[in-house]
């Protein structure tokens, strides 16, 4: 528990009160606003209400805020206070109100530092710790977690609550999960003493694993939309390490993908159209390189979240001198001359055989299992090194539809292309996300070699 620390609402301007059975959806309601939200404090009555005081940091950011806000707190079936408009005993009474919350966070600085406050201050003692000693080290167990469905905690013994809290420390980061309970139906592991565990991750975790995922996966190309301009420039996924150095209240981000002409870069709360950047771009070396660069296009949080992914901004490159563009260059050729890797999960061996084939003439690595069991023991050995997942709708022992959806929902996994595969045009309502897209049997197998080379952003003529 946090120590009472009462602040003075003189220096906030917003206020939510949240019931306790939605906590849990605050911290995806309010990351859109890392930025520009200043800070944020939390006073709890455990298991009745949440009261989150904002400071925008001033009253005209505030004004901007209130009708955003005024939605967050609709969806939350909240209640928004405009404290800057509160005078004389109204204002008194909301103070007053505050002392029957008996919890309360410190100002921590930041969105992601008060939700850190907040779960250490309502969330007790953590019942179990597991300890990993990076980033690596969680996605490999996350990855099993995946696979198998449940992560396999050694112990001499299961604990004797069916749930309970749980906390995963990555170095010394300590990261509270949404929730873990125990499997107790499933067999434990031959010859190993322990239990299995359901966990439920916070959505700041699942973006590490899937930054992690395209670290492993820097230099995939991006699918070729099917009628792509063939003047159109490779796009490469990546994951550099981003700055704007001419926007200071901007917090280093990193890119998702880069072309000769420009790159793609996450950020919560994206710059405007046309705004000029000076792009510090970290390259994988180590090296820093600067950029003149434009912002060309904008997703925003709201249009992200529409299309299940992360808002940003698309930036062009400006004229680049000699040195700047040899080593840009450099950088594309390596990425150019990576290995595609393919996990084919399909009964037909014969049909799997013959793409197999087409691959090889592309120089892609494929691997082939004929069960939905033997894919996930595939699937953990190279769960961030695949770039394409071609899965048998009816697979056996695990269907292609099942298979994904633990990828996509348990695992947070969004990085990993995949297509399923269907014998009949009517099972097509099995597409799931934009990153999982159906492949008919009934279309003519030179179609179908097309269709997946476009998922690799490969052409049928070379790559």
């Amino acid at each position: 528990m946090v120590s009472r620390t009462q602040s003075p609402i003189d220096s906030y301007q917003l206020a939510l009160v949240v019931n306790a059975e939605q906590q849990h959806l605050l911290y995806d309601a309010l990351l859109p606003f890392q930025g520009i939200v200043k800070d944020i404090v939390f006073y709890v009555k455990p298991g009745t209400q949440v009261m989150v005081l904002l400071n925008c940091g001033n009253s005209a950011t505030a004004f901007v805020l209130r009708p955003k806000m005024a939605k967050v707190a609709e969806g939350l079936k909240a209640s928004l206070v405009q404290l800057d408009s509160l005078q004389g005993a109204q204002r008194m009474e909301f103070q007053g109100n505050l002392s029957h919350f008996p919890l309360s966070t410190a100002p921590a600085g930041g969105i992601q530092a008060a939700f850190d406050a907040l779960r250490r201050t309502t969330s007790g003692p953590p019942a179990l710790r597991l300890q990993f000693s990076d980033d690596a080290d969680f996605c490999v167990a996350w990855a099993r977690h995946v696979a198998e469905g449940a992560m396999w905690v050694p112990s001499p013994r299961p604990p004797a609550a069916d749930a309970f809290a749980l906390e995963v420390v990555i170095r010394t980061e300590v990261i509270a999960m949404k929730s873990a309970k125990v499997l107790r139906d499933r067999p434990p592991r031959k010859g190993s003493s322990g239990f299995w565990l359901v966990i439920e991750a916070p959505a700041e975790l699942l973006a590490r694993v899937e930054r992690f995922g395209r670290e492993q996966r820097q230099g995939r190309k991006t699918p070729t939309p099917p009628q792509a301009d063939r003047r159109q420039e490779v796009r490469y996924e990546t994951a550099l390490e981003v700055r704007f150095d001419n926007l200071p209240d901007f917090a280093t981000e990193y890119a998702t993908n880069i072309s000769k002409g420009g790159l793609f870069v996450r950020c919560p709360r994206p710059p405007a159209l046309r705004t000029r950047i000076s792009l510090n771009l970290k390259l994988p070396s180590g090296e820093n390189v600067t950029i003149e660069a434009e912002v060309v296009h904008v997703l925003s949080p709201e249009q992200a979240a529409a299309l299940r992914t992360s808002p940003g901004v698309g930036v062009a490159f400006g004229s680049l001198p000699a040195e700047k563009r040899e080593r840009l260059e450099a950088l594309l050729t390596k990425y150019n001359e990576r290995t595609p890797k393919v996990l084919i999960a399909h009964a037909d061996g014969a049909w799997a055989k013959k793409l197999a084939d087409e691959f090889g003439k592309k120089k892609i690595e494929v691997v082939h299992t004929v069960n939905g069991r033997d894919a996930m023991l595939k699937l953990i050995d190279g769960f961030f090194e695949l770039d394409l997942l071609v899965v048998q709708a009816n697979l056996p022992d695990l269907d292609g539809k099942s298979l994904v959806d633990r990828i996509r929902e348990q695992g947070g996994e969004s990085g990993l292309h995949v297509v399923i595969v269907v014998d009949e045009p009517r099972q097509m309502a099995a597409m799931v996300d934009k990153m999982t897209v159906v492949l008919p049997r009934t279309l003519p197998f030179e179609q179908q070699v097309y269709m997946l080379l476009q998922r690799l952003g490969l052409s049928v003529m070379g790559r």
